[in-house]
């Protein structure tokens, strides 16, 4: 979808689905030749072996043919990337701005990271993986045996830390922001988990986001958010802001918050490189603020193009 919007903004896309090889679009840059590129990452959830070498990957490919391409080509910059997909790093550096996130644990084989003071429930999940992967029924734990399961699949499975978090109950909400110099928010979006069935946890995880036809991913859908009290929606935009800033995000980004009964905002991450399609959360937000499908990835093109203005 984005590169069909990229077409009619008059931009010739190439098109390249990865599957965590290179080779194709390798090819296609040295068929293409293009004047410019504008690289977007993560369309559905990939697993390599070393989750941060996706970034590292395409940024060889680019220094191949680096006289042809803007300097760094991803919109997203690849060192926010690093920081953004290094979950307990990401809250390290929230913490240093004073950015309320869940109290939290990373462990690796026995070695611990960073430890908080914890209280169940607890959510466990990959320290450095996106797109819900990891992320399930299963993740929020409620006693010390499903932690050591929990925390021992994730190590196997993904082969790297387990982040275990402090779980929020609350509102899954969702800020886009766009821009660079002055970086604006975009409405505030809610996934609304209310009507997940009463023994699922109320969390996006991969039955909500990916399990099409299965009920969890029926009865969600992210939509403006309502009933947020006098300035409220304002204050979860100043912190989707701050966020934007601390990690170095550029052009857009998408910034994951849970919003607690009495109003307070706990960061979950921050998403460099979210979800594109015209249902995802960002494309909601564009819509609320007057902005077709089309214009929100002319305007993101345009931010990319604007930074290597000459």
């Amino acid at each position: 979808m984005p590169c069909t919007a990229i077409a009619v903004v008059q931009h010739a896309p190439i098109g390249d689905e990865r599957d965590g090889g290179c080779q194709g679009f390798r090819g296609k840059l040295q068929k293409r030749q293009p004047p410019r590129t504008w690289l977007c990452c993560g369309c559905e959830p990939v697993r390599l072996p070393i989750p941060a070498a996706r970034p590292a990957a395409f940024d060889k490919v680019i220094g191949e043919q680096r006289r042809h391409f803007l300097r760094g080509t991803a919109h997203f910059g690849p060192q926010a990337l690093f920081l953004a997909q290094d979950k307990p790093l990401a809250k390290k550096i929230f913490d240093f701005h004073g950015i309320r996130t869940p109290r939290f644990a990373s462990s690796y084989r026995g070695k611990l990271d960073h430890v908080d003071d914890l209280e169940f429930p607890l959510i466990v999940k990959p320290a450095s993986e996106d797109g819900s992967v990891g992320i399930d029924a299963g993740a929020v734990v409620r006693g010390l045996r499903e932690l050591m399961e929990r925390v021992s699949m994730i190590q196997e499975k993904f082969d790297c830390p387990a982040l275990i978090e402090e779980f929020i109950e609350g509102r899954e909400i969702y800020v886009g922001v766009m821009g660079n110099d002055r970086p604006v928010a975009l409405p505030v979006v809610e996934l609304d988990l209310s009507k997940l069935p009463e023994e699922m946890p109320k969390i996006a995880g991969r039955e909500v986001k990916w399990d099409k036809g299965t009920g969890a991913y029926e009865v969600t859908r992210a939509m403006a958010a309502k009933d947020l009290e006098g300035e409220l929606a304002g204050r979860l935009q100043e912190v989707a802001l701050q966020v934007y800033s601390a990690l170095n995000l550029r052009d857009y980004g998408r910034v994951d918050m849970r919003l607690t009964r009495d109003g307070r905002i706990y960061v979950i991450e921050a998403n460099p490189n979210p979800w594109l399609a015209p249902e995802a959360e960002l494309a909601v937000a564009a819509r609320l603020a007057g902005r077709s499908y089309v214009e929100l990835i002319g305007h993101i093109v345009e931010l990319a193009l604007a930074r290597y203005a000459t």
